[in-house]
């Protein structure tokens, strides 16, 4: 005989739907009532890292200036492409990353999308070679392999112009001279083992070739723009106050880490073993630190020197007027 349905089966039902779905919306509120902001687990990208490791310990730096104490949400990313491409749909809304990505994906959207708030940090990239390799001008290279992080992002570029200005031909899988796109992991393992001459990289990889394999520096770039603060058009429209309020937030942060350096390195520290689950040197990431001036100027001029070396080398489709791309910048 079939049992009939009670009252008290229909509350069961009834509580358990009642608790998936509020299991379901406190995970979308995490999600879409956040500030969903894009990094690397780099040097170079310390005040993602110093922000993301500071609220780790309880002071939260940029949920604390921002309206309603709104929180961020932190989106790991290893290639530049990668986390243009996240703010050209909307999964995130600010992005660190380097010029050429976002220069990229500025000429891609046709200057629509990609926008830059801010600087972030300049220098920290350097051209390091084999102990034994006595080679310091770019003809030296000649019939030589220069690995780089990935294709046509910001060390690459810089690499190929080099190069290519000092006389010789570079294509994009040989020439004169071979660049060799790899991730920084395996350029390590590759250095080690000596099957690269050199390598054009930025921190903490480049203290990490000189110290634990004796290379050889032999051409930095000090002043070179290697990470800026980003966000697209779309959330700029949607969230204008938000998106100023992060950028004033990371204005304080970058003034802070300029005056107090030694706690900024405590930090990074700390923050890149939490994101990475490694143990790493802090004595090599101070050296990588000290190698970085951390800015929040926005360095036009340095910029279309950039974007004129890559349209040069082809690794631009198009020479782009760039007042679009600086239109939200923040002026000081």
């Amino acid at each position: 005989m079939k049992r009939p349905f009670s009252i008290g089966w229909f509350l069961a039902i009834a509580l358990f739907c009642i608790a998936v779905f509020s299991g379901w919306l406190r995970t979308e509120r995490a999600t879409t009532h956040a500030l969903r902001v894009g990094f690397f687990p780099n040097v170079t990208h310390a005040q993602a890292i110093i922000a993301q490791q500071m609220a780790f310990e309880g002071n939260d730096w940029y949920s604390s200036r921002l309206p309603g104490h709104l929180p961020v949400a932190w989106y790991p990313f290893n290639a530049g492409p990668s986390a243009m491409e996240a703010l050209i749909i909307g999964t995130t809304e600010l992005s660190y990353v380097g010029p050429n990505p976002a220069l990229n994906a500025y000429v891609r959207t046709k200057g629509r999308e990609i926008r830059q708030l801010a600087g972030s940090a300049q220098g920290g990239s350097a051209l390091v070679v084999q102990p034994d390799i006595a080679a310091q001008t770019p003809e030296d290279f000649r019939g030589r392999t220069i690995a780089t992080p990935q294709f046509g992002n910001t060390q690459d570029v810089a690499c190929r112009s080099w190069l290519i200005k000092g006389g010789l031909n570079i294509t994009t899988t040989g020439g004169d001279a071979q660049v060799l796109p790899i991730q920084n992991p395996d350029m390590v393992q590759s250095f080690g083992q000596k099957s690269i001459d050199a390598a054009w990289t930025v921190e903490p990889w480049v203290s990490r070739l000189e110290r634990n394999f004796r290379g050889k520096i032999v051409f930095e770039q000090p002043n070179d723009i290697t990470t800026i603060l980003t966000t697209s058009e779309r959330a700029w429209q949607e969230k204008p106050e938000i998106i100023q309020a992060f950028s004033s937030a990371h204005h304080e942060l970058t003034l802070w880490i300029q005056s107090h350096p030694d706690e900024a390195v405590g930090y990074l520290h700390r923050g890149l073993e939490r994101i990475t689950r490694t143990r790493l040197d802090r004595e090599l990431i101070a050296a990588a630190f000290s190698r970085i001036h951390f800015t929040d100027t926005v360095d036009r001029p340095a910029t279309q020197r950039f974007v004129d070396d890559a349209y040069a080398i082809g690794m631009l489709a198009a020479n782009p007027n760039l007042d679009r791309f600086f239109q939200h910048a923040r002026q000081r």
